[in-house]
């Protein structure tokens, strides 16, 4: 078996998040935390490090394993509720890459520097999986949202820098770094003495270990992280269909393919943003989203990669009707409209139904079109059924089945037979608190305005052996942050890129010069982000300033917005990494600022105005009609782009009708969750008669 990578990681508002703070009733089984070195560990105190240093530590974690895996046998041997046998199997899964890892490092005695990753790695695994069971990640949702939001709410935040950055920075200075920042030379960590002999400017340059779970060294991670980790999930998921007998030997998977035509599995109750769970022609699993997080979520995530991640999610967005993606709803029969956490619609109105009833949320502008498989068009709707899909031998099948098309969604994948996670991987544990790849991720947060670093948004991803699906055997882990959807916008809205500040509107120094301020409002700032310390954001900052315009556009491409909001969301993020540089001091000759763009399109004749029809994919006819409504026709240059702002919808004809007809979570104006709120173009449409959206379906 493979050892594991080692190394410790990673009033409307108000009234949500008190929604989202419920928490489900306890498990059964008692914990098993019982030694000093836990006991240390829970309270976050630093001399738990010191104990985690010793081989006698990791035998009482391995007697702790041994317990926990005694517990859960004998509730496996009392229950006789499927849900719950299949849960406490993954459990003993887990426990058992555990023992098999703890016994390898004991058996190995490799020294302390081992013996401190182990401890802390495993003791936060048993930790995540009682308190997983127990639900403690939700019960503390609300006070950390308060102590979150409301002092970034209320004064933003403060990095203090604390001494000059070319003088050793002392013993009370050090105490406050990271302890987990790894020598390459010694492969070992460097201790807090050593440190306060150092500049804050050396410390700054320390890195994180070769085999940190969350984190690549800088200068070890591929040279395209994207394309292979796209890669790497492709043929993880590809071995273990093949596994379990779902692809045919010689049968073909890929990400692009397998999810043109999807399966309904059910719409459940989770978080405020929309969504279901389908399933791929071979029984892939897929997250499908609406609203207001679509493109931010796959933006973010890439360029959380390129800074340096191991694992996330991976997200694509989808649109443009059944010629690129048709979802097929549930076999009649299986809705249950009273079930209050999920359902499995088999027409349009009960998925419309389920998603107001679950989250407030209005599908109908995101329908593109919809209907019933009949013997005329199962043909044509069921054409990029790959080939070796089992319903493309017996189309028939499929045959009354309802279907729907989307202007516009996104898909997560759920790659569960190659990699499952385990949730909240706390950001304000022990091993958080003191690493600098967690804490130097509050920096990469202030970039994007990541603002839900909620605990259940940071995961520890277990890797399974692909070539053994079927005995699911766990060869790695890694810790990840998840759902990066809540960035690129302001605080009731993702990806609302007009909000998104710039220069020292976004991040200063203080007139002192003894903090670096930044503007951005938080929901949550776990304890990482508060124990960040100059040397660690400025690591970061390294990073972040590394990144190159290429990879910024290659990241904000998968958005598949129009060309200038795709142009005005590059500037921002190009213009926020040269201020962080500009702030901490880095050279970055290579990236001189881009100049705020000014974008217009010419619709100075009908010829002009149907080039841009074309060009946008809107219905033939539909922006002269909109010219013409609006008392603009033919007007000559339409202002799309006004000193690095998108103009409002009801400035811009093609604007508006980009969202009624191609992008109904917004462009310059988002869907807003927390009010149910449309963007203006679509309540616009709404309020004319001759333009007026379907009636919701009832």
């Amino acid at each position: 078996m493979k050892l594991p990578e080692t190394f410790p990681s990673s009033i409307p508002v108000v009234l949500a998040a008190l929604w989202m703070g419920a928490c489900h009733n306890p498990g059964t089984l008692p914990s098993t935390a019982d030694s000093e070195f836990s006991r240390l560990y829970e309270k976050g105190d630093s001399q738990a490090l010191e104990l985690a240093r010793q081989p006698e530590t990791l035998r009482t974690t391995q007697q702790r394993i041994s317990r926990r895996t005694s517990l859960v046998r004998g509730k496996l041997a009392e229950t006789s509720d499927e849900d719950e046998i299949d849960d406490l199997n993954e459990e003993l899964e887990i426990l058992a890459y555990l023992d098999t890892w703890v016994g390898n490092t004991l058996r190995a005695n490799p020294g302390e520097t081992e013996f401190l990753s182990v401890n802390v790695q495993a003791e936060r695994m048993l930790n995540l999986l009682e308190n997983d069971e127990a639900g403690s990640g939700k019960i503390h949702r609300f006070p950390d949202m308060l102590t979150g939001m409301l002092p970034t709410l209320i004064a933003g935040h403060r990095i203090p820098v604390g001494g000059r950055w070319n003088e050793p920075m002392g013993e009370r200075a050090a105490l406050l770094e990271s302890s987990f920042l790894y020598d390459p030379e010694r492969k070992s960590f460097y201790r807090k003495g050593e440190l306060a002999a150092m500049t804050p400017d050396e410390v700054a340059r320390l890195d994180v270990s070769p085999r940190h779970p969350a984190w690549h060294r800088r200068g070890n991670g591929p040279s395209d992280p994207v394309a292979v980790f796209e890669r790497e999930m492709e043929r993880g998921v590809a071995v273990a269909l093949r596994a379990d007998g779902d692809l045919p030997a010689g049968g073909a998977w890929s990400l692009s393919s397998s999810r043109r035509v999807l399966f309904m599995d059910k719409v459940y109750k989770s978080a405020t943003s929309a969504k279901a769970r389908v399933e791929d022609p071979f029984g892939a699993e897929w997250k499908i989203k609406w609203g207001d997080e679509v493109q931010s979520e796959p933006v973010s995530s890439r360029l959380y990669l390129m800074a340096g991640a191991k694992m996330t999610d991976l997200v694509f967005v989808g649109g443009g009707g059944p010629s690129e993606m048709i979802m097929i709803l549930s076999e009649e029969g299986e809705y249950d409209e009273k079930d209050k956490e999920d359902r499995e619609p088999w027409t349009v109105k009960q998925l419309a139904e389920s998603l107001d009833d679950f989250y407030g949320f209005d599908i109908n502008p995101y329908i593109h079109s919809h209907g019933v498989i009949d013997e005329g068009n199962a043909v044509t709707l069921l054409r990029h059924l790959p080939e070796a899909a089992p319903q493309r031998q017996n189309l028939s099948s499929l045959i009354g089945r309802h279907w729907v098309s989307f202007r516009e969604y996104s898909l997560e994948l759920k790659p569960e037979d190659f990699i499952r996670n385990l949730d909240a991987a706390s950001l304000k544990d022990l091993a958080a608190s003191e690493d600098r790849a967690a804490r130097g991720l509050f920096l990469f947060g202030l970039w994007l305005a990541a603002r839900d670093s909620k605990d259940d948004n940071n995961k520890t991803y277990l890797e399974r052996n692909p070539e053994q699906a079927s005995e699911k055997a766990i060869i790695a882990h890694y810790d990840g942050q998840h759902d990066l959807g809540v960035t690129l916008g302001a605080l009731g809205s993702a990806a609302r890129i007009n909000a998104l500040k710039t220069g020292n509107d976004f991040l200063r120094l203080s007139p002192s010069g003894r903090s670096i301020v930044g503007t951005e409002t938080f929901v949550y700032k776990p304890r990482a982000y508060w124990r960040a310390t100059w040397a660690d954001t400025r690591w970061m900052a390294e990073t972040i300033a590394g990144l190159s315009d290429r990879q910024l556009r290659q990241a904000v491409s998968t958005s598949q917005w129009p060309d200038f909001m795709q142009e005005v969301l590059f500037y921002k993020l190009a213009a926020r990494r040269n201020q962080i540089a500009r702030v901490y001091g880095i050279e970055n000759k290579n990236f001189p600022d881009p100049p705020a763009p000014n974008i217009s399109i010419d619709l100075s004749s009908p010829a002009k105005i149907r080039e841009v029809e074309e060009r946008y994919r809107l219905i033939p006819g539909s922006l002269h009609e909109e010219l013409s409504r609006s008392g603009r026709s033919m007007s000559g240059q339409e202002v799309l782009v006004r000193d690095g702002e998108v103009v409002p919808s009801d400035e811009s004809a093609l604007v508006r009708l980009l969202v009624i007809q191609r992008h109904p979570a917004g462009l310059p104006d988002r869907y807003h969750r927390m009010f149910n709120r449309q963007p203006d173009a679509l309540r616009e449409k709404e309020k004319q008669s001759r333009f007026a959206l379907p009636s919701r379906l009832r």
